[in-house]
């Protein structure tokens, strides 16, 4: 017969283990930083190939069209990989998924400054190590998108100062990426800061491992193995029209912001004298900007409603837009294109925030890779399009009409949440 000694020995010991199994308050944090160290790497990395590769093209081809077809290269995986990226993730760990694609892009970025010490570098050489370091890239960001959201579904963690941290990481990335390319343009070749980026990429692989292996990220797994077909994923997305109308804006605002920002500014810096140095300062004031905004809405993104940020910031994304082409028109001086930037970073970079809170809360977790990246393909979809023709207007000196173009589309936008069943959007 058991004792009653025994059974309470028996009933300790689970509660101790069902104790120990649950991760702590400092643990479930502590997995949010770690994704979040490993997720800055990468993104300053990136940051500093923007300014890299757009610079180097137009220096040798003197083109802003040809530059901006290798930009488009960089861009198409946005559009083509997503759809394709999200089941795998759904499918199989996020974290795996993450680590390998890290690794591998890793690869592809060093191979263009090898291949150029070898003499072996041409254009189409260019462009498809361009495209196949961004074919990697899209499903690594995806993938610790969906890290994140599961970090903060799993361990509770609150939203708005969570996605808070995710998009200040995000802004600092952009503060301190551009500054630095900018200042080593001024000193070292472009190439060489891709051996920079390449190392991020490693750190983000290492990062991730070392987590997996000490299995900080095995909760966020799904036991059952999700298949989720094309057709139904789309019809479910369709169906969520409040969703889609997040796309379609998105897909406006980010056509305006990514020609500008990889492309436009490269190009005028380096036609109006190599001001790599001034790239680096307009950059950073962008990205400023948007740290600033991040910091607000880390703090009171709770109490503001994000129907009355969706219709107000592309209104003041258009007022700063215009300051530039002003500027810019009147050769007023690099300081007030500059804080036409930051002004604009202000406005634009709530936007991420607002995203992922609205698809965390709608998109069930089952789907989040399929959806999350499915999303991102379709807010992308028109940005080669912008592309392309941003280089054409460049290398025509279009310089003041094209951000007049990029400020009223952008002012467009605000009608978009005027209209219909926005109920859902307001918290």
């Amino acid at each position: 017969m058991t004792s009653p000694h025994h059974i309470a020995q028996a009933l300790d010991s689970t509660a101790v283990r069902k104790i120990t199994d649950e991760p702590g308050k400092q643990t479930k944090w502590f997995s949010f930083y770690l994704a979040l160290t490993a997720n800055g790497f990468s993104l300053i990395g990136n940051s500093i190939s923007v300014i890299a590769i757009p610079w180097f093209v137009f220096d040798i081809t003197g083109s802003a069209f040809t530059t901006a077809a290798i930009v488009v290269a960089g861009q198409l995986p946005n559009i083509m990989v997503g759809i394709f990226s999200g089941p795998l993730i759904d499918r199989y760990s996020a974290s795996r998924i993450s680590y390998i694609c890290d690794a591998i892009n890793a690869i592809a970025v060093i191979l263009i400054p090898v291949f150029y010490s070898l003499q072996m570098l041409d254009t189409l050489l260019l462009t498809a190590l361009v495209f196949f370091s961004m074919l990697l890239d899209v499903p690594a960001q995806t993938a610790k998108n969906v890290i994140f959201a599961r970090l903060i579904s799993s361990h509770k963690l609150p939203r708005a100062r969570a996605n808070g941290l995710v998009s200040m990481t995000e802004t600092l990335s952009d503060l301190v990426g551009p500054l630095v390319a900018g200042l080593m343009l001024s000193v070292v070749s472009a190439l060489y800061l891709l051996y920079i980026d390449s190392a991020t990429f490693v750190i983000a692989a290492l990062i991730l491992i070392w987590m997996s292996k000490r299995q900080l990220l095995k909760q966020l797994r799904y036991p059952q193995k999700i298949q989720l077909k094309p057709a139904n994923t789309w019809r479910w997305l369709v169906a969520q029209k409040l969703i889609l109308k997040l796309a379609i804006f998105d897909l406006v605002i980010n056509t305006v912001a990514v020609s500008m920002l990889s492309l436009t500014l490269p190009v005028i810096a380096k036609a109006t004298g190599d001001q790599a140095v001034w790239l680096g300062v307009w950059l950073t004031m962008f990205a400023a900007g948007t740290t600033t905004t991040t910091l607000i809405y880390t703090v009171f993104g709770d109490k503001l409603s994000n129907l009355q940020l969706l219709i107000a910031t592309p209104i003041a994304q258009s007022l700063a837009l215009g300051c530039i082409a002003l500027a810019i028109a009147n050769n007023q001086g690099q300081w007030l294109v500059a804080v036409g930037l930051f002004i604009y970073g202000l406005a634009l970079g709530v936007g991420g925030l607002i995203d992922a809170s609205m698809l965390q809360k709608l998109v069930p977790e089952s789907r989040q890779g399929t959806i999350f990246a499915l999303f991102n393909s379709l807010r992308y979809a028109a940005v080669p399009i912008g592309i392309l023709l941003s280089g054409w207007c460049l290398d025509q000196l279009m310089y003041t009409g094209l951000f007049v173009a990029f400020a009223t589309i952008t002012l467009m936008t605000a009608v978009l949440w005027l209209f219909g069943d926005n109920s859902k959007a307001k918290c």
